[in-house]
């Protein structure tokens, strides 16, 4: 069923086998097309959506770290390309301990109030700073810990993004989004793409990411357009508040106020979810048709008004049900974007193989490397 070595002990998660399954079979794919597939289905997730939120809930989110191990293992060892399926061996014990670490730097940062005229005040001021300013930092010990964890046919994928690359990244072109008012949103986006796919590897063999600013630019005009719109009605919109002539003197005068302003308080919120979506389903495609593994190139059939189509529905669906159908909705998209994209082999494929595998000791060394614990809250 898979190639997979490592083995889940969740019986809720499909046993796979630890046998490779015929890779003997990749050299014949020389020059042709291979569709990634997944086999999730909403029954199945389901149950593990559902102990997951019930068990966060009455442990404070102290059980978090286990249920994201178990939602990322079940999408891994449901995605399949050529008859191997990918698999996720985390443990949830490293999470925990960045967690806790990311969260104990958070709350003392933010008791700074709590702290008002002690000397502790300065020290909440400094962890504050400090956790803000290394917001890169997590970003890239996150991109380790799940590149690591990730396995396809024996082999570790690997990120070998450095430090500087991040904060120059994250801090520096995600500033000049501010100082922009936005319109360097598509700039900064392709300069994290950038610094995702081109410091992967899968083994020894490298990502190469062949888009360009212009490309990002191209292809996300129509949500900076819907930016712009947005900027447009916000000043509109206090224009008109300006010059009405409110008083507000109890909460009925407010709730009134907000019932004649809902209407375009939906129509705002409904515009900035669409630019959100068209934005993932843009950058989603380009990113996957602009990505080569060594000769091999990735492509992506992703349609922006299918994916737009099944976000909407998704929505309406999940806020009609309470909640209830919000596994399906997941797996529905889920299933969407993997099916999209394919690999056309342009290379031997025996000697990808053995590149990919080339450096196995390697990884597994690096597996005791506190650097790639996740960050991730």
């Amino acid at each position: 069923m898979t190639t997979l070595p490592f083995q889940s002990n969740d019986p809720t998660l499909p046993m796979v086998s630890s046998e490779p399954k015929s890779e003997i079979a990749l050299p014949e794919l020389f020059g042709q097309k291979s569709r990634f597939r997944f086999y999730g289905k909403a029954s199945e997730y389901f149950g593990i959506w559902l102990v997951n939120w019930l068990l966060t809930i009455m442990t404070l989110s102290l059980y978090s770290p286990w249920a994201k191990v178990r939602r990322l293992r079940y999408f891994y060892t449901h995605t399949e390309l050529e008859g191997a399926r990918f698999d996720f061996t985390g443990q949830a014990r490293a999470i925990f301990i960045g967690r806790i670490a990311a969260l104990a730097v958070y709350f003392g940062a933010h008791s700074e109030g709590a702290l008002k005229g002690s000397w502790l005040q300065w020290v909440a001021g400094v962890l504050l700073f400090a956790i803000y300013a290394i917001i890169p930092y997590l970003f890239r010990a996150t991109y380790r810990f799940k590149a690591r964890n990730t396995v396809y046919r024996h082999v570790r994928f690997k990120f070998t993004g450095t430090w500087r690359q991040a904060f120059m990244t994250y801090w520096g072109f995600g500033l000049l989004v501010i100082i922009s008012l936005g319109l360097l949103l598509p700039y900064y986006i392709y300069r994290h793409k950038r610094y995702q796919f081109s410091n992967l590897q899968l083994g020894r063999l490298k990502f190469q990411f062949h888009a360009k600013v212009r490309h990002f630019y191209v292809a996300m005009w129509f949500p900076m357009l819907l930016l712009v719109g947005l900027y447009v009605g916000l000043t509109a919109l206090a224009i008109y508040l300006s010059n009405m002539d409110i008083h507000i003197e109890d909460w009925k005068d407010a709730k009134n106020i907000l019932w004649r302003l809902s209407p375009l308080i939906f129509v705002f919120l409904m515009v900035l979810a669409s630019m959100y979506w068209i934005t993932s389903a843009l950058v989603f495609r380009l990113c996957w048709s602009r990505v080569s593994l060594g000769r091999s190139d990735f492509t992506s059939d992703l349609s922006v008004f299918k994916y737009l189509w099944i976000a909407y529905s998704n929505f309406w669906i999940c806020v009609m049900t309470l909640g209830m159908m919000i596994p399906w909705a997941i797996i529905r998209v889920q299933r969407y974007r993997i099916n999209s994209v394919s690999i056309e082999w342009q290379d031997d494929p025996q000697e990808i193989l053995a590149v990919m595998q080339a450096d196995l000791k390697a990884f597994g060394e690096e597996l005791n490397d506190l650097i790639g614990i996740d960050l991730s809250l």
